[in-house]
This record gives C-alpha cells, sequence and structure tokens, in this order.
C-alpha cells in the first residue's frame, strides 16, 4: 500500500510539472506575441504616418510647389507605400506559415541573383545607402525563392535602418564552407 502511495505520488506530481511547463510556455508565447504586436503596429504606423505626412502637404490649398519638390513628395508615397506592403506581406505569410497553410517549396537557387533582387528592392525603399554586394558569383543553393527572397530584403532593410542611424554602409557577404553557404550582412 506504501509503495501504491508513493507511486500516486509520483504521477501526481509528474502530471503537475507538465501543467506547470505548459502553462510557462504558454505565458512566454503570450509575452512574444505582445512583443511582435508591437514591434509590428510601430513598424505599420511609420510608413502610414509617412504617407499621411507626404499627402497632406500635397492636398494642402495656397502652397506652389515646385515639380521637384512634387516630385519628392510622391516618390516618397511610393516608396512607404511598397514598405507597407511588404510589412502587410510579411504578416500574412507568417500567419499562414503558422497555420500550416504556406510550406516552403525548395528548389536550387543562384544566390548571387537572390541578392542582387533583394539589394534592388532595398535600395528603391533607401535611395541614399551604399551597399556592396560581394557574394560570389555562381553559387547555388537550395531554399524556397520567396522565402529567402523575403529574408534577405528583411535583413537589408534592417541594416539599412541601422546604417543611416550609424552613418555607414551595409556589406553582404557569402562563404561557402563544407556545402553549407553563410551569407553575412554587415
Amino acid at each position: 500500500r506504501a509503495l501504491g502511495d508513493q507511486l500516486a505520488l509520483v504521477l501526481e506530481r509528474d502530471r503537475l510539472l507538465r501543467t506547470a511547463t505548459d502553462a510557462e510556455v504558454y505565458r512566454q508565447t503570450e509575452r512574444l506575441r505582445q512583443t511582435l504586436l508591437a514591434a509590428v503596429s510601430h513598424d505599420l504606423r511609420s510608413p502610414l504616418a509617412a504617407i499621411k505626412a507626404s499627402v497632406s502637404d500635397l492636398l494642402e490649398e495656397g502652397v506652389t510647389r515646385s515639380p521637384d519638390q512634387q516630385r519628392e513628395a510622391l516618390e516618397a508615397i511610393d516608396s512607404e507605400s511598397d514598405r507597407l506592403n511588404a510589412l502587410i506581406a510579411n504578416l500574412l505569410d507568417m500567419s499562414r506559415i503558422e497555420a500550416g497553410v504556406l510550406r516552403a517549396r525548395v528548389e536550387t537557387v543562384d544566390l548571387s541573383d537572390a541578392v542582387a533582387t533583394s539589394a534592388r528592392n532595398v535600395s528603391r525603399v533607401w535611395p541614399d545607402l551604399t551597399l556592396r554586394d560581394r557574394v560570389e558569383d555562381g553559387v547555388m543553393v537550395q531554399a524556397d525563392p520567396v522565402f529567402l527572397d523575403r529574408v534577405l530584403t528583411n535583413l537589408l532593410d534592417n541594416a539599412a535602418r541601422s546604417a543611416k542611424a550609424a552613418a555607414s554602409d551595409v556589406e553582404v557577404t557569402s562563404k561557402q564552407t563544407d556545402g553549407r553557404v553563410t551569407i553575412r550582412v554587415i
């Protein structure tokens, strides 16, 4: 009987430990979701505020603007709209990935082409950015081309934002070792 009581206590302790572990995982997941939501709402507000300011400026009556000033405002609207579109696409893709609806379609991708495409996309948003692409030509990787573009564009966009604040340049390099490719955004 004593052995049975001890076994029951061990089983109950294990059940309580699993329950406590599940509760902790849930708590950390919720904290991560709240942090992500705060970051996303900030990221969405920035392009919206820039678009709204540019449109309000253009619509203001009684103010004459040169064609260059009008073009600059329209280019800002275009750039920030692209940025907002990319943010929303990333959010939608993230929710599809979590739901298991969006899956990677892995194929052979030319890394230098992928980096060049992402660099062009980022250069449209950050035209004053000096971005040096030092990725080796002919390096082929196994990846989903859409996901790879998203990841590279996000990394380069984050680097561009940091580089602008630090008044520095961005450099992309690659290194192939033992069948693995490492991409560095500096």
